[in-house]
Order: structure tokens, then sequence, then C-alpha cells
């Protein structure tokens, strides 16, 4: 399809719409041969890929041409009557959609920065920072509201009239003149503000820089706090959408110390030399009163260290954690190793350089993510434990000093909290300023919110863009939007029934059959699974 002359064509005619850019559709369909990159499963779901990606075009008007690297023995990946008769209409939409002027009407946009890679290094920062630009992008989409991006560098010489709302995704590195561009541009409307914002100005570094530009009150905790989610607090606005989670909390009524954990001879590390030789500068366990230090220093993503222990039934562990030099601010967790082998962890907690006592539920602890055995409750006796440090700063050495591990008697108290996700992994963050909170947020006339894990949860979100006025065409999180002036499309996994709320009179057309699917400020449709459905826009009443 790539030298199809009349692919060739929709590309001339775009570039002729004034739009420089082009998107190269490299969709596998269900055509190709291997199961790679998302291919698509079946017919139905090519159809609605392609509509996607070619909706996506004429929302932004850009180029699009699609990337066949054919298939094995076979004619490609569009050698189907049902996708080449797809790609004809789509042609056909295309041409009279040219001959329409049409008009942006997102009043939310993502201030990207792609340049603040720059700023972050390889390893755990630089996941976080993929995590970051996944799983926000993924969230805007699921609000129901188009959203527009915008380069920093594009954004002194940007028109916002249109936007209620600016979400910072990568913004890391301001100097001087982008602070005061960006402070311009938050005037007036709500601002989300996401990880390090604005955390150097090129020459220096800290908490204070972030303070300066968005007016949080953030700081930072020796080499950072580590977290993969965060307790909200009853009083953060915004956050009344985050599901309920259950909380466990041990009272300790007796304590029977683990005599084994005061012996190095009963760690040990389960790497191989090759790995050791080339990924550790130092991994030792030594004796110390009450305990033991572990020194590690790796450039890995994250280290543990293991504990051979029989543990009778208990309701809990306790132990008390200090971390020195680079350790302070990383993230550890402690598993526990059934009497079937299977493992079972509790929640990743930020390391501190003051001693802290951690007393742990056992109750709180799930499947370990890497588990894939059959066991879904801890069964006794306890077999060991290890210890599992996260963001092990780049071969930078520190230890981990363990003390009083012991098993616990007590009663556990059950509760509800209401918890905020990052992205999946363990990241460095900053906190708010006397606090071990990650969230801050104000309700006003312009909200501020600002997180600082590398995430934003839809419930968030979508609650940010209601205060803000921001006009969503959709409610269900499965439904994802684009749309212009005169183009709506809609793109779902799962079909279903779905509500279109428009923000005047309007007549809905079906753009490649022409068919008359509602009219008014609300129009229902019943949504094929999956599909893309794109919907021609026409004014009522002018």
């Amino acid at each position: 399809m790539g030298d199809d002359g009349r692919t060739r064509a929709v590309v001339d005619a775009f570039a002729l719409a004034g739009k420089a850019h082009m998107i190269e559709d490299d969709t596998r369909t269900s055509l190709h041969p291997v199961d790679e990159y998302g291919r698509a499963p079946d017919v139905a779901s090519s159809i609605a890929a392609t509509r996607r990606m070619f909706g996506t075009a004429l929302i932004h008007r850009t180029a699009l041409w699609w990337c066949d690297f054919g298939a094995s023995g076979g004619g490609g990946w569009y050698d189907d009557p049902a996708l080449i008769g797809e790609i004809r209409g789509l042609y056909q939409l295309a041409e009279r959609r040219l001959r329409r002027p049409a008009s942006d009407v997102a009043q939310v946009a993502l201030v990207a920065d792609p340049e603040g890679c720059y700023y972050v290094a390889d390893g755990p920062a630089m996941r976080t920072h993929y995590a970051l630009v996944d799983r926000v992008t993924g969230a805007l989409h699921r609000t129901g509201a188009p959203f527009d991006f915008i380069l920093l560098s594009q954004l002194a010489r940007a028109d916002l009239r249109r936007y209620k709302v600016l979400v910072f995704l990568d913004v890391l590195q301001a100097d001087a003149a982008q602070r005061a561009v960006l402070k311009r541009a938050v005037a007036g409307r709500a601002a989300i503000w996401l990880w390090a914002p604005g955390i150097t100005d090129g020459r220096s570094f800290g908490p204070e820089l972030v303070r300066d530009l968005t007016g949080v009150p953030v700081e930072l905790q020796g080499e950072g706090v580590t977290a993969s989610e965060s307790l909200v607090a009853p009083e953060v606005p915004f956050t009344a959408g985050l599901p309920l989670r259950a909380v466990d909390e041990l009272e300790p009524a007796e304590r029977t110390p683990l005599a084994a954990a005061a012996d190095p001879a009963s760690w040990y590390n389960p790497r191989d030399a090759e790995t050791m030789q080339r990924s550790y500068s130092q991994f030792e366990v030594t004796a110390a009163e009450g305990g033991i230090d572990w020194r590690v220093a790796t450039t890995d993503g994250w280290s543990d260290v293991h504990l051979k222990a029989a543990v009778e039934t208990c309701d809990g562990l306790g132990l008390t954690v200090t971390a020195t030099e680079a350790l302070v601010g990383t993230g550890l967790r402690v598993v526990v190793k059934d009497a079937d082998a299977a493992e079972f962890a509790g929640a990743v907690q930020p390391l501190s350089g003051t001693p802290q006592t951690w007393n742990l539920a056992l109750a709180g602890f799930s499947k370990a993510p890497w588990y894939k055995g059959p066991a879904e409750r801890i069964r006794f006796p306890l077999t060991g434990l290890k210890l599992v440090l996260y963001a092990a700063p780049g071969g930078r050495a520190g230890t981990l000093r363990l003390r009083d591990l012991a098993a616990l008697h007590g009663p556990v108290r059950h509760s509800e909290v209401r918890l905020y996700d990052g992205p999946g992994l363990p990241q460095t963050c900053l906190t708010i300023q006397g606090t071990q909170s990650l969230l801050a947020a104000n309700d006003g006339s312009t909200p501020v919110f600002y997180s600082a894990l590398a995430a934003l949860p839809v419930p968030v979100l979508t609650a940010v863009l209601e205060q803000s006025g921001v006009h969503r065409y959709v409610t269900r999180p499965d439904v994802l939007v684009q749309a212009d002036s005169t183009l709506l499309i809609l793109h779902t996994a799962v079909g279903g029934r779905c509500s279109i709320k428009l923000p005047r009179p309007e007549r809905l057309t079906d753009a490649l059959t022409g068919e008359v699917v509602g009219e008014g400020t609300e129009v229902t449709l019943e949504l094929p699974g999956p599909s893309t459905t794109l919907l021609e826009r026409w004014p009522i009443g002018r």
C-alpha cells in the first residue's frame, strides 16, 4: 500500500492542506504473519485500527501513508477485500473533507518537552520518564475530551485562548525565559504539574526551582523518596473518584526475634558470577549488633538479598531499617517465601537516613508480581524471606542497616483508604513539605494539581476537567475521543451503548455512508466492538 498511487494522492492532498507533518501508519493488521507490536487479531480490529489512525490524520490535518512490510508468501498486510474497500472509503472521505473548513476544538493541551530526556539518566529515571509519557497520554485519551500537543519550545507563540487546562508532562528543565512563559501560560486556567517540573534551570538543580515554577511546597528528602503509590489524604481535592483499597495495620502484642537474621551466613546472594562481574562493584552482608548491614553498589535498577529462616505461624514481621549514602530515598520491599516456596510481597516503602520501624501485617501481602504459581494464600511455616531494593542509583554504594527482625503476633486492624497508583514501577519522587504526601491540589477557580508520581489517574484528571468547565463528549473511559469542529471520532475495544454530549445542537452523520445517526445536544449510539466510528458534525439552527 505504501507505493499505491491513491495513497500518494492522499498524502499530496493533506500536504496541500498546509500541514508539513506526516503519520506513518504501520499498524500490523491481522494479515501480518508475526504476533508483534500490537498486531490486530482479526479483520474487524484491523479496520478499527486503520480508521483510528486515519481519523487522527483528519483531525490534525496531517499527511498519512500506510506502511506495508508485506507478508510471507502473501500479498501484504492489506490483501483483503474488506481492508482494501475500507481504504477506498477513507480516501473518498479525505477528498471530501479537504473541501470543508474545520477548526480545532480541544480545551485541553498537553505541554511536553522531549529534550527533558537529556536531564534524566539511563535506568530508573529514564524508565520513569517513559512511564510518564505512556500513562498520562493514555489517561487523557480516556477522559472523553480531545486534547492537543504543544511542545515547550512552541508555548511562547501558541494561541492558548481556547484551553481551559494545561497538563505539563515532562517539563523538567526551564530557564528564566521559559519560566516566564510557563507562568504566563497558566495564569487564569487550570494547571496540572507532574513529577519534577522545572527541577533544573540548566545550571542548578533542586526543589526550590519546582516551588518557584508551580507554587507547590515540595521538598527533596535525601536522594528522593521512592514510591509506587501514594496514600491520599481525605481532604485532597479531586481525588474522591479514586477507588478505595483495603489496608491492614498490625498492632504487635508479642515479638519473636528471628535469630537467623543476625547471622550473615543465613543470608545469601542468588546471582551468578557473570552477573556480579557485569553489574556489581559491592555486595556484602556483615554482622552488626541486633542484625546485619547489607552493603551494595550496582548499576542495575534493583537488587535483593535472601534469608533462610523457618518462621512459624505469625501475624506479621517487624524490622527496623536505616539507609546510608546512595540508598537514602530508594525503596525497599519485604517478600516472604512460604512452605510451598510461593512468594508474597509487601508494598514498596521509602528508605530514610534515620531508623524506621515497620510492623508489616502479612494479611496485606499479595502474590509477588514475578511469582506465577497457583498459590493464593501464605502457607506456614515460612522458609525465609528476601529484601528487594529498588532504584539503586547507578553504581553508587550504600548500606542498608537491618535490625530487630522478628515474627509478630497481635491484632490486625482493617481499614479502607484511597491509594493513588503510580505507573507500575517504583520511582524517585519529591514530597510535599512536612509530609510524606506525593499530592497537592487546590479547588479554586483556577485549580492547581501536582503529582510527584509519574502517572495521572483518570478519575483525578476528569475531576479537574469538570471543575474547569472542559466539555467532555463521552463519560465512558473505554471510549476514546478525538474531535474538531466538523468531525468526531469514537474508538472502543468493547463496544456497547454510548451517550454523546455535544456543546450545541448538531446533526451527526456517518462520515463514510452519509447516514444520519442523530441530532440535538445528546445522541446515543450502539457502538460495535472493536470499532472506530467516524462522525461528521453539522450545526443546527445557525
